[in-house]
């Protein structure tokens, strides 16, 4: 009976197993990854944020994992080329300006990033 009663309670409740992290655990999970992505040139460590959240670093990462399907490094680095993507569309920076603007100053490995992440050269954006 009681294995019947966990079957209907999970039915009836399936938001708040949605990625197999409590609820609060997601809260926190979404303002470290807002943090993550307010200042893209000094992010905080994964320790710091882990931290921030209440975390262990490995549970941090674990559940950031779950909640976004990829790291929080992963994460960080999707929003830098974002916004350069959008600096570079607007045709008011360059590749450089870009690249440095959202925290690379590899322009080798920014180019290399940029060109696998969306299939065209940042140079081609323009």
């Amino acid at each position: 009976m009681a294995y019947k009663l966990e079957q209907i309670r999970s039915r009836t409740r399936p938001a708040l197993r949605q990625y197999g992290v409590n609820p609060y655990d997601i809260e926190r999970i979404r303002h470290a990854a807002e943090r993550l992505r307010q200042d893209p040139i000094n992010p905080p460590d994964i320790t710091n944020l882990a931290v921030a959240a209440g975390m262990s670093r490995s549970k941090f990462y674990r559940c950031f994992k779950k909640v976004y399907g990829h790291s929080p490094l992963d994460h960080l680095r999707n929003h830098r080329l974002q916004l350069a993507k959008i600096f570079l569309s607007t045709g008011k920076h360059n590749v450089t300006e870009a690249a440095y603007a959202v925290g690379y100053s590899n322009l080798s490995y920014f180019a290399r990033i940029f060109t696998a992440q969306f299939g065209i050269s940042p140079h081609k954006v323009f």
